[in-house]
């Protein structure tokens, strides 16, 4: 496992949601958005799903994990390679307080920003399943997507 550089772990913080991809044993990529819960310095990230469907499945056949994330407006992007394992949640787990708080804040966001528009509407943030578990991934490599 490698550190993950602290401009980084900011750039990924920043984001609602980071893509997941995993792939079965017959080698067939699933792609999915998952909410980061934790970044540690050390090279550690959690994720929650809230379904429990191909990746969960595709982690029991094959740890390989590479999450991704991009922001076009700024015109960066990060990938990061590495091994990654379904983990049960655990009475009183604190990445559940930190998954609340993290939608807490988007609801928020989206209803200040939709005020500003003028646009009313549902926020579908509210409408989440509980989390199923956690993603554990282990970070082994870490790419810039805009080439620098």
């Amino acid at each position: 496992m490698i550190e993950i550089p602290e401009d980084v772990s900011s750039f990924l913080k920043r984001q609602n949601f980071l893509m997941v991809l995993t792939v079965n044993n017959e080698k067939v990529i699933n792609a999915a958005a998952k909410s980061v819960v934790q970044i540690e310095p050390t090279g550690k990230i959690y994720l929650v799903d809230l379904y429990e469907g191909k990746t969960r499945s595709n982690l029991e056949e094959n740890p390989n994990t590479t999450l991704c994330a991009i922001d076009e407006e700024e015109f960066q992007g990060w990938q990061l390679k590495g091994k990654a394992k379904a983990v049960d949640f655990k009475e009183g787990c604190k990445h559940l307080e930190y998954f609340d708080q993290h939608i807490n804040k988007r609801i928020v966001e989206r209803i200040i920003g939709n005020i500003k528009k003028n646009k009313l509407g549902e926020y579908s943030e509210t409408h989440f399943p509980d989390p199923k578990y956690l993603i554990e991934f282990e970070t082994e490599k870490i790419v810039n997507l805009a080439g620098k």
